[in-house]
């Protein structure tokens, strides 16, 4: 976190003037994406004597964001003349904080942490909870949470697997399986999600909040799997994880125990191409297709020893594969073999 703070003298009589401007002006500043808080304070001792405090995320969210911003030429329209004379911004860094701070995108957004979720650098944190779209209005911020995702997304399938084959030596391959798709399928990892405070805490552009961003089973389940990489990332260690997604896979219990006729596409296709083709796993390829930034289209298709078996569309890779593996059963079925 950063503070700027700003000693602002204003010209003689023209107190009240300028803090109803200012009043004004609070909206622009406040929708600034790393902007956290902002207060004015009027000198007990000089008269016309202000000080201005302002939390920013990081330094280039003021220098840059905030400054190379259409809202800038706003608030210098409806306050610099105000000043005389023009005063000297600073800014500082935390060197002793009384109270523990921890990250929030805005103060109506103070949740409670996950206590598995303490991240020795915040900047891990909030790339991970950084959605594309935030940074088509955000000049400021350079990084979303893709890449993380693709991490995360990998950490959830070894781990669920490992914590299955340690729950009951007993158990069959293929029970396995179907437990371990719907422990880290998106329904799932959005609950997941909402149990460790996520769904909160995205950073999404106003138009992917607006449209319910907040309470996407997509976009949460993909933030779900940025955070533990990130996590992960910022520990160093696998077995720091490990204790976090396991706590969830054992809030769950049984609850997910599925029938084979409940096993999802995909896990079906690669059965039946184990059984009829052989040692093989279905290869998908999946692009973006269109759409909003916050909302994308992807196409996926599906192939067995290099044959196209079945495409399929959808607003996330993951949808967009499970509807390829769909269509790809469809067609073994009009064909008489499923």
């Amino acid at each position: 976190m950063i503070l700027e703070a700003v000693a602002l003298q204003v010209k003689p009589g023209l107190e009240d003037e300028f803090e109803a401007a200012f009043r004004q002006a609070s909206s622009l500043i406040a929708a600034i994406g790393g902007y956290l808080s902002h207060d004015l304070h009027r000198c007990l001792e000089v008269q016309g004597k202000y000080l201005l405090l302002v939390q920013w995320e990081t330094l280039e969210a003021h220098t840059i964001g905030f400054r190379r911003s259409p809202q800038y030429q706003q608030w210098k329209a409806l306050l610099h003349h105000f000043y005389d004379p023009f005063p000297v911004v600073e800014h500082f860094e935390p060197v002793i904080l009384v109270e523990p701070m921890t990250f929030v995108e805005s103060r109506d957004r103070q949740a409670p942490m996950h206590p598995l979720l303490e991240f020795r650098d915040e900047t891990r944190l909030r790339q991970a909870l950084t959605h594309c779209s935030y940074l088509n209005e955000n000049p400021g911020e350079t990084e979303d949470n893709e890449r993380l995702e693709f991490l995360g997304d990998a950490l959830l399938t070894f781990l669920s697997a490992a914590y299955l084959y340690r729950c009951d030596p007993a158990m069959a391959e293929d029970e396995m399986t179907r437990r371990r798709s719907a422990l880290v399928n998106e329904q799932q990892l959005a609950k997941f999600a909402i149990a460790v405070g996520l769904d909160l805490r995205l950073r999404l552009s106003k138009g992917a909040a607006q449209e319910g961003g907040h309470t996407n089973e997509n976009l949460l389940s993909s933030a779900f799997e940025a955070v533990v990489g990130a996590y992960y990332l910022d520990q160093g260690d696998i077995e720091a994880v490990r204790p976090l997604v396991e706590e969830l896979f054992i809030s769950v219990g049984d609850s997910l125990v599925m029938s084979g006729s409940s096993l999802d596409a995909k896990n079906r296709l690669q059965e039946w191409v184990h059984l009829h083709v052989g040692a093989i796993t279905p290869i998908y390829f999946t692009e973006k297709s269109g759409g909003l930034d916050h909302a994308p289209e992807f196409a996926a298709k599906v192939h067995v020893a290099d044959r196209l078996v079945g495409e399929g569309w959808g607003r996330s890779k993951k949808q967009a594969e499970k509807h390829a593996a769909d269509d790809a059963l469809a067609r073994l079925k009009q064909r008489g073999l499923l």
